[in-house]
C-alpha cells in the first residue's frame, strides 16, 4: 500500500500547487498554481524587456523546459533556474526575492533552506506542496 501511495504522490507532483508561507516580503506569500515549463512568466518577460533581453531566448536558457513553474494570482512566481541550480521566488514585478539551491531534480521546490536576496525582507519563507488548488 505504501508503494502505491508513493507512486501516486510522484505522479501528482507535476500538477501540484505550492504555498509560500511566512516570507517577510509579504507579496510572495500565498498559493501558487503549477504552470507548464514552456510558458513564460509575465514578470520574467517584463524583467527581460526592461533589461533589453529576448524573453523567449532567456527563458529557454534558464528553464530546463521540463520542470513546471508556479504562479500566484498577482503574478508572483516560483521557478527552477538551470544556470545556478536554485529555485527562485520572484515578486509580481519579476524581481528575485528568495532562492534555495536544489540538486534533487524534483519538480517542486524544497520546503526549507531559503535565503533572502538583496531587497527581500526577513524572515525567509517556507514552501509547502499542495495536491490541488
Amino acid at each position: 500500500l505504501d508503494e502505491d501511495l508513493e507512486g501516486s504522490n510522484a505522479s501528482m507532483a507535476q500538477s501540484s500547487s505550492v504555498q509560500v508561507l511566512g516570507a517577510g516580503s509579504r507579496v510572495v506569500n500565498g498559493l501558487y498554481a503549477s504552470r507548464p515549463a514552456a510558458q513564460i512568466p509575465a514578470g520574467f518577460a517584463a524583467t527581460c524587456r526592461t533589461m533589453g533581453w529576448d524573453s523567449a531566448q532567456t527563458w529557454k536558457k534558464l528553464s530546463d523546459q521540463k520542470r513546471p513553474w508556479y504562479e500566484k494570482t498577482d503574478g508572483s512566481y516560483v521557478y527552477w533556474n538551470t544556470q545556478d541550480h536554485k529555485w527562485w521566488i520572484d515578486g509580481p514585478d519579476g524581481a528575485g526575492l528568495y532562492v534555495v539551491r536544489d540538486d534533487s531534480g524534483s519538480s517542486v521546490p524544497p520546503g526549507k533552506g531559503w535565503t533572502a536576496l538583496s531587497g527581500a525582507q526577513q524572515p525567509v519563507p517556507s514552501v509547502e506542496v499542495k495536491d490541488e488548488l
